[in-house]
């Protein structure tokens, strides 16, 4: 969570990483994989100076040993440095092509550029350094990602590419954003599409179900291709029944909102660029939150048996240790208590439509007054999310975007979102928007399919706070 990482725990772990990196960097200083780690975990800890040194040289050392494997990283000390658009000259040696006309990411020998070798273990590395580094120092992030991405390029020509494309393509957009680039990112998107990475800039997720193309549409309910798909019957069925105990669910919210006045899960990737969003959620990643269900029973009859006890106990163990928040009190009722309809619903959506999710929420999502959610995509095209609307705004109405089109939410009507899609959010009443928004297997992968989602992820080894990364666990 966000609170623990500036606990002085997490501190003391940080700088005890530190120093294990730092000593291994010593004793190995041509090792990429340390100067890659080394590098990354002074960044993070805030020494930010010495990081940027360590990639540095671990950068210039590749590009003297490039044994002729070759995938371009476009120069980055052109002549026109001096036109940087943000006034920025000193960037640590990290600017970045895309901005500058350099013509989208592609692999090639006989561009302008320097060369960088494309070996398995270094495209990895520069992975691992641009993923780690997306949320802290988008600049430096945005550098490795574009090596990785030329790197992958060139591996996938030659046929060595793993599933990893589509992600680093993501997360690149994503770090362009962060400094304020939109041009940049924009060319980004074009360049993943021209080069086969997606067949749309609208649908760009960070994990693309690799083999086949997945039915696919920004809002499936109003298509009517999707509408009489077979496969999609469950998805109709489950909409049916939300739609029935809309009511109820309204009710159970208001109640416990009310009363309770709960904590709230905070918009931790900064979606949200004005305003506020925050959840309530009773499941994440997959995974059921144990503040919510612990001591709780497993279906919606208010059982206190030890059966979804051990629902949490064996998730954890599987995971080889324990999600409980460090505050929780064994002995407080679970709150899912409060919502017994809700939660058959709930229960019986993890039996199969939702059963280890990666990925997958389970939530009541309250974006407040005056609030915008920026143009983003989902990770993964291996689900649906579902809004049911709980609480509307009167005028000016709540509205989403998706792809090219704009809906409005009805009072007591679902709306099934494929968020691999590009979209964004608007609330500009003076009211909170309320919905429950609920995740779902797309109904064209099989249980073999769903087994293939989840071993990417490493789903057997996740827990409900790991972020929602396109990239595994990272």
């Amino acid at each position: 969570s966000s609170s623990s990482s500036s606990s002085p725990s997490s501190s003391s772990l940080m700088d005890r990483a530190v120093e294990s990196l730092k000593n291994a960097y010593s004793l190995s200083p041509q090792s990429d994989k340390f100067a890659a780690y080394y590098g990354t975990t002074l960044i993070i800890s805030g020494r930010e100076e010495e990081g940027n040194r360590v990639l540095e040289r671990w950068m210039e050392k590749e590009l003297r040993n490039d044994d002729g494997a070759t995938a371009t990283v476009v120069d980055h000390d052109d002549d026109d440095s001096n036109d940087d658009d943000d006034g920025d000259k000193d960037d640590g040696g990290y600017g970045h092509a895309a901005s500058k006309g350099e013509g989208g990411l592609k692999a090639s020998n006989q561009q302008k550029g320097t060369q960088v070798g494309s070996d398995g273990e270094n495209r990895a590395l520069h992975m691992y350094v641009g993923f780690r580094l997306g949320d802290v120092q988008p600049r430096i992030a945005a550098r490795h990602l574009e090596v990785a991405a030329r790197m992958e390029l060139a591996a996938r020509d030659s046929g060595r590419a793993s599933v990893q494309l589509s992600s680093i393509f993501y997360r690149l957009g994503r770090a362009y954003r962060a400094m304020g680039d939109l041009d940049a990112e924009k060319e980004c998107y074009k360049s993943a599409v021209s080069q086969g990475v997606w067949t749309s800039t609208e649908q760009r997720p960070g994990y693309l179900f690799p083999g086949r193309a997945l039915p696919s549409s920004p809002f499936p309910h109003i298509n009517r291709t999707l509408k009489n798909d077979p496969k999609f019957h469950d998805v109709w069925r489950l909409v049916s029944m939300l739609e029935d105990s809309s009511e109820e669910i309204e009710e159970e919210f208001r109640r416990f909102y009310s009363s309770r006045h709960p904590s709230l899960h905070e918009d931790n990737e900064n979606i949200a660029d004005h305003g506020s969003w925050r959840q309530l959620i009773f499941a994440r990643n997959g995974r059921l939150l144990p503040q919510m269900w612990r001591g709780a029973g497993k279906d919606g009859s208010g059982d206190k048996s030890e059966r979804m006890n051990s629902v949490l106990a064996n998730e954890a163990e599987n995971r080889g240790g324990n999600d409980d928040d460090d505050n929780h009190d064994e002995k407080a009722p679970a709150l899912i208590e409060d919502f017994p309809i809700t939660r058959q619903i709930l229960m019986f959506m993890r039996k199969d439509l939702s059963s280890h999710l990666p990925k997958g929420s389970m939530e009541f999502s309250i974006l407040a007054s005056s609030s915008h959610l920026r143009p983003h995509c989902g990770p993964s095209n291996h689900r649906l999310r579902l809004h049911l609307p709980i609480i509307l705004p009167r005028k000016p109405v709540a509205r989403i975007r998706a792809g090219k089109l704009t809906l409005e939410w009805e009072k007591g009507k679902v709306l099934v979102l494929d968020d691999s899609y590009d979209h964004e959010v608007w609330n500009e009443s003076q009211e909170d928007r309320v919905v429950l928004l609920l995740d779902i297997w797309h109904p064209h992968l099989s249980p073999e399919d769903r087994e293939q989602v989840r071993s990417h992820f490493d789903f057997a080894t996740s827990s409900w706070r790991t972020s929602h990364s396109p990239w595994g666990r990272t």
